[in-house]
């Protein structure tokens, strides 16, 4: 038990005079700047410093574990850009993370983390030895590859510029409806609405006679909101569709606009029974956007279904399929029951139903926050979408044999 200890102090200790160590020869070259946020350089060391403003409110804590990441992520894209690592035909890629992730780093330590009267200094140092590039791994595929399972953990400029660039605009415009959803009611199936104080407000709005888009946060789905709205601003077709999509339940404009813009669109019935339920998901061919208050599930039937349907029992599938189409009308927000109604109508060849269906998996798990449930629903996308004859780049082939 004594050795032991030994030993560990005796670690503690070589640990202790390498950091001190490093520390010297970090302040013969930063020359007293504690200001600064950059990367410093010597023969054998990168050290990057992040310097944060300090006051009184300031928790160490934070400033030091905020400063570690900014401090790591500042050196990886110093040493990208500094040994030009990009390849041109990344340039409208967003391929900062990919090259990032390649970049396998060993035996980094931190040196200095403390407060210098108004500002904290955190400083990690790199052997450069120890900092290797996978140059191998570097090519177009491996990008696109890389992107597709990580967009989601994207800024939203980064993953607005990369599905751009791929061009599966209804992947895009599932997206957009969901950004622009952090500040709008795009809701386009709703719960019965009160007649009587729908109409009331409605007046209200109709007097200020002000075509703000805003009003679809007091009167969801309006028509007359989004056309006065689109009379007097011009958008462009992505942000067109994404206000459009918002009455699509109950307006057949923007199935037509769809077309318009060359993403696939089913005019037949999505559903196999007939409800007004069933007539919002083949007017908006999945761009579905539920209030929340729509769940009404009295009696919850899905552990019944669930087990049915991992059965396994091919003959048990229109039956399945039957349940499932009754339970959405009372749960529309219950996301395995669109994936298992996909999944079945891809086992049945029905790619083109299967592929409406997978845009409204998508926009579940994008509203639930779910990167679970997105990666899931981007493989229903994925394997109904390629079955479709309609062309596909080889980026987007990539993405899709990606997921």
């Amino acid at each position: 038990m004594k050795s032991l200890f030994i030993l560990a102090l005796c670690i503690l200790i070589s640990k202790t005079t390498a950091a001190d160590s490093l520390i010297t020869k970090f302040n013969a070259i930063r020359n007293d700047d504690i200001t600064s946020t950059k990367v410093f350089e010597t023969s054998k060391h990168y050290f990057s410093q992040v310097s944060l403003k300090w006051n009184k409110k300031s928790n160490r804590r934070e400033l030091s574990r905020n400063g570690v990441v900014q401090a790591v992520s500042n050196f990886k894209i110093y040493f990208i850009k500094k040994n030009n690592i990009s390849k041109n035909e990344f340039k409208n890629w967003v391929s900062s993370r990919f090259l990032e992730n390649n970049l396998k780093i060993s035996n980094s330590r931190k040196i200095e983390d403390k407060r210098y009267k108004n500002f904290y200094v955190v400083v990690f140092a790199f052997p450069k030895k120890d900092v290797i590039f996978n140059s191998k791994q570097i090519n177009l595929n491996n990008l696109i590859a890389y992107n597709a399972k990580e967009h989601m953990n994207f800024q939203p400029s980064e993953r607005k510029k990369f599905l751009k660039k791929l061009g599966l605009k209804d992947l895009e415009l599932l997206w957009s409806i969901n950004r622009a959803k952090k500040s709008l009611n795009l809701n386009n199936v709703l719960e019965k609405i009160d007649p009587i104080e729908y109409q009331q407000k409605l007046n209200i709005l109709n007097k200020n006679k002000n075509p703000d888009i805003t009003n679809l946060n007091i009167l969801p789905s309006t028509k007359s909101i989004v056309i006065n709205y689109l009379k007097i601003n011009k958008l462009d077709p992505l942000q067109r569709l994404t206000i459009e999509s918002s009455v699509c339940s109950h307006d057949e404009e923007f199935l037509k606009n769809l077309t318009k813009n060359n993403i696939i669109v089913i005019k037949d019935n999505i559903l196999d029974q007939k409800s007004n339920f069933a007539n919002y998901i083949k007017l908006c061919n999945g761009f579905l956007s539920f209030s929340k208050d729509i769940v009404n599930v009295k009696n919850d039937n899905f552990k019944v279904i669930e087990k049915k349907f991992n059965s396994g029992e091919v003959d048990q599938l229109n039956n399945i399929t039957k349940l499932i189409e009754d339970y959405i009308q009372n749960d529309p927000l219950k996301f395995k029951a669109w994936n298992y109604l996909s999944a079945i109508m891809r086992y049945n060849k029905d790619f083109y139903r299967a592929h409406i269906i997978s845009r409204i998996e998508i926009g579940i798990a994008l509203n639930n926050k779910n990167k679970k449930q997105y990666l899931e629903a981007l493989k229903s996308y994925a394997k109904s979408r390629i079955k479709i004859k309609r062309e596909l780049s080889d980026t987007q082939k990539q993405f899709i044999k990606s997921i």
